[in-house]
């Protein structure tokens, strides 16, 4: 069970937001969202070579997972500028976080009961933006 986390999709904090955004109440936000604390993750545990296979059958490209040391991970980070520095700083930290397996928990409650459907699912979400993981073909003159 360690070495695993619970990815949530973009689209589904998106919705969470609209949904508690949009309520009302006597005191602004509704009360069912006032003023809460609202945990979310993803809807099942994955390790990076179960996403890579969720990748693989959502029909993107094929992903393999290759599991990196933490200098690895700032020497790939470091290639590429157009990253924040502090969005390279979470990132080391949350997978710190994933590898003394402190991630692994699923927390889907408060979205089944605010939005009414469940969040997600990997394999779904790699459907839906299969073309974002494709190779981008480089066009010759």
């Amino acid at each position: 069970m360690n070495h695993k986390f619970a990815p949530v999709a973009l689209g589904d904090i998106a919705l969470l937001a609209a949904t508690v955004l949009v309520s009302q109440g006597p005191h602004g936000f509704a009360d069912n969202v006032r003023g809460q604390l609202i945990v979310m993750t993803g809807p099942m545990l994955a390790s990076g070579k179960e996403l890579a296979t969720a990748a693989s059958e959502g029909g993107s490209t094929k992903l393999e997972f290759e599991n990196i040391s933490e200098k690895q991970a700032i020497a790939i980070l470091s290639k590429h500028p157009e990253v924040d520095d502090s969005e390279k700083e979470y990132l080391l930290q949350y997978y710190s976080l994933v590898r003394e397996g402190k991630t692994n928990y699923i927390s889907t409650i408060a979205f089944n009961a605010l939005v009414g459907q469940s969040p997600e699912e990997p394999t779904e979400f790699f459907k839906a933006y299969a073309s974002e993981f494709r190779k981008k073909k480089r066009r010759t003159h």
